[in-house]
């Protein structure tokens, strides 16, 4: 099953299948599991039930490129970048970009 959420990483691996990754879960908990849902059966299939650290979608910035899932989601320490190959069982944190937050004050 499938814990509700919302901002989770979704790309389509194929015909059938949508790998679902993160998001944000209950009291905005930032989730970091990986769950493989099968359109056509309507089944889901967890992959991994969390890896070291949570995070969820930026406005949905994803990509499949070959048998990799890349995307660019929030964390905690700021905006990053993430992988996750199909068959593994955890996400890689590639890289995080800093955050000025006054900057971003100052600017709205």
């Amino acid at each position: 099953m499938l814990a509700p959420r919302v901002s989770p990483v979704v790309v389509t691996l194929d015909e059938s299948d949508i790998v679902i990754l993160g998001g944000n879960g209950e009291n905005s908990h930032k989730l970091s599991d990986i769950v493989v849902f099968n359109a056509e059966k309507k089944t889901c299939r967890k992959v991994s039930g969390g890896g070291d650290f949570g995070f969820s979608s930026i406005n949905s910035q994803t990509a499949l490129v070959g048998d990799k899932v890349v995307a660019l989601v929030c964390m905690s320490g700021g905006p990053s970048l993430i992988k996750w190959t199909l068959g593994q069982d955890r996400v890689t944190l590639l890289k995080t970009y800093p955050c000025n937050k006054s900057a971003i004050k100052q600017s709205s």
